[in-house]
């Protein structure tokens, strides 16, 4: 009797056999006979069968992650940005601690908007088991203050966040005047609801 583990992982053709010979014409093969019936995966629509995994870089450190505990800190992985002719949506992904372990590049747009859903968003935070997101985009006309739109996918993303145990940390706008943060600015929550792009005062770069 196969244990579970080499019963799931065992290649396919070591747990079926054909009940066809190759010179039968196709239209007149039938189905398959499993070998052992407990390996009937998925009533034999195991082709359907998938499997998620992250790539890293090569040679990327898992042990001495940065912090990203401040909008200043996130604003600083994407100050390139500022200088972008396109519109750029990121996601990072933090642990408990706040540390960084996963940046993905969510979408790419012309200058005035990225065009994604609110599930493009939290996916690599689900991937990476992670406890928080941070939001990341930029704006090429150089002013960081929100559009309408900006504060409608925050409030959509936290509360998208909150339903499925992440937390949406903090939305920030890169541009080359400064940068602004969603936490620092008011409520991540009710941010379409309370859109006054006069709260949003931008930080300056540091030199």
């Amino acid at each position: 009797m196969k244990g579970a583990d080499e019963i799931l992982y065992a290649p396919i053709d070591e747990l079926v056999e054909p009940t066809f010979t190759p010179n039968e014409p196709r239209r007149s093969r039938t189905r398959r006979t499993v070998v052992l019936p407990e390996a009937d995966l998925y009533a034999g629509m195991e082709k359907f069968l998938v499997r998620t995994a992250l790539i890293r870089a090569e040679g990327v450190n898992m042990i001495d992650l940065p912090s990203v505990a401040s909008a200043e800190a996130a604003a600083e992985l994407a100050k390139h940005l500022r200088y972008a002719d396109q519109e750029y949506l990121i996601t990072l992904a933090l642990n408990a601690k706040m540390l960084l372990h996963a940046i993905h590049e969510v979408g790419v747009g012309p200058s005035d908007h990225v065009g994604t859903t609110t599930q493009h968003l939290i996916k690599v935070g689900l991937l990476t088991s992670s406890r928080a997101i941070i939001m990341l985009h930029n704006h090429p006309s150089g002013d960081p203050r929100p559009s309408p739109d900006d504060a409608r996918t925050t409030e959509a993303a936290a509360r998208a966040c909150q339903c499925v145990g992440l937390e949406l940390m903090d939305h920030v706008i890169v541009a080359d005047a400064g940068f602004i943060s969603f936490a620092d600015s008011g409520s991540l929550f009710d941010a379409s609801e309370r859109y006054d792009v006069t709260r949003f005062v931008p930080m300056r770069w540091r030199r």
